[in-house]
């Protein structure tokens, strides 16, 4: 599940790094409802949802939608922070407006190791997802999961899970905010 709209989107800025996003850029009031509408339409299709296991980013505006999320599903268990599912690192693009990650997009579609202006790699989320699930599946056998994180990592992680080159995340359908998307193991 992708967060809700947060302050961040809102304001059309790329807040990537835990100091800035762990405290601050939570969800906007749209977020909130984005999330609550999400979580009832999932609850409301899926009776089992309060049996699921929510992992989370540490950032606010994953937290957020965690918490909600768990809330509206009645889930037995709390929400589980995980660094894992923190965003990517924008290196230097930290702070600037949200149309720098087209930059980031275009060098990720010719080369997924690329950390140009420090950028996260592709390979990199790639690789902290796949030990982060696989961690899980060793530890919950049997149980499903619902990871609330942010759109690059999610949509790098359904390459992961589909088996296609992670240069093509950006190829995939976009990741809306608030979406909950299912994804089988790879």
């Amino acid at each position: 599940m992708r967060h809700g709209q947060s302050e961040a989107n809102f304001v059309g800025r790329v807040v990537s790094a835990p100091n800035v996003g762990i405290a601050g850029y939570g969800l906007t009031t749209l977020g909130r409802q984005q999330v609550t509408t999400r979580a009832r339409q999932f609850v409301k299709c899926n009776p089992w949802a309060s049996t699921i296991r929510v992992f989370s980013s540490d950032f606010l505006r994953a937290r957020q939608t965690a918490d909600l999320f768990a809330e509206i599903a009645k889930c037995n268990t709390r929400v589980t922070l995980e660094p894992g599912l923190r965003e990517r690192f924008f290196g230097r693009y930290e702070g600037l407006s949200d149309s720098s990650y087209h930059e980031v997009w275009r060098l990720d579609s010719v080369d997924q190791r690329h950390q140009v202006q420090g950028v996260e790699s592709v390979v990199s989320v790639r690789e902290r997802v796949r030990e982060l699930v696989t961690n899980l599946e060793k530890s919950y056998r049997d149980q499903q999961f619902l990871l609330v994180a942010h759109g690059d990592v999610l949509q790098i992680s359904q390459t992961l899970f589909q088996n296609i080159p992670g240069e093509r995340h950006r190829q995939l359908h976009h990741l809306e905010v608030a979406e909950i998307r299912r994804l089988n193991h790879w």
